[in-house]
């Protein structure tokens, strides 16, 4: 699949998706306990070299349509947000994994926990199961060959470089070999995401 159409129909589908989310919300279909529901307001597509990504971005009380943005990085530039060199990471995935989901985690490489905290204090809002690993370097995800598409939801990917850390906040992520055809997509995002509306 080219990059132009993956992004196209990955952001058609979190549009008609997020749109049936919206409706049923509004017919009061939804028992929220006091809750509120925030929704996105950018769908990004990432030309990741062998990889294309869909993250979801932004939080919004009405949902008003998705804008489109897209990007070009390398995918562990991209995860770690500091170089591309090939990671030694907390989590490979390969042949066998696909539809892998990784949700409500915390990775990252060993550090001082309590100084990104104070770094980044949105960490405080999170009641997430973390995964730490000593040593390792570079993205704390790494793809294997064999590797076809996985998930991270509602998750932080802590990263480090020296004394410097990076926290990606990740929502909703969708990872995806750039081989893949375009009915398959919509299977992956059907498997995925099994209470979607038929679109």
């Amino acid at each position: 699949m080219i990059f132009q159409k993956f992004a196209s129909e990955a952001a058609a589908w979190w549009n008609r998706y997020l749109a049936h989310v919206a409706d049923q919300q509004q017919k009061g279909s939804f028992i929220l306990g006091g809750a509120k529901i925030l929704y996105p307001n950018i769908v990004l597509a990432v030309d990741a070299g062998d990889f294309f990504v869909v993250e979801l971005i932004g939080a919004s009380r009405s949902f008003s349509g998705l804008t489109l943005k897209k990007h070009t990085s390398p995918i562990y530039r991209y995860l770690s947000q500091f170089d591309d060199s090939e990671p030694d990471p907390l989590i490979s995935l390969g042949e066998g994994t696909a539809g892998s989901r990784i949700s409500r985690l915390s990775l990252a490489h060993m550090h001082d926990f309590n100084a990104v905290k104070a770094r980044f204090p949105f960490l405080e809002a999170y009641s997430l199961s973390g995964l730490m690993r000593g040593g390792g370097r570079g993205s704390v995800i790494a793809f294997e060959e064999g590797f076809t598409w996985c998930v991270i939801e509602k998750s932080v990917l802590t990263n480090r470089s020296k004394d410097a850390f990076r926290c990606k906040n990740v929502l909703m992520m969708l990872i995806v070999s750039r081989r893949v055809k375009s009915h398959d997509l919509r299977h992956k995002f059907e498997s995925a995401f099994p209470t979607s509306p038929a679109c």
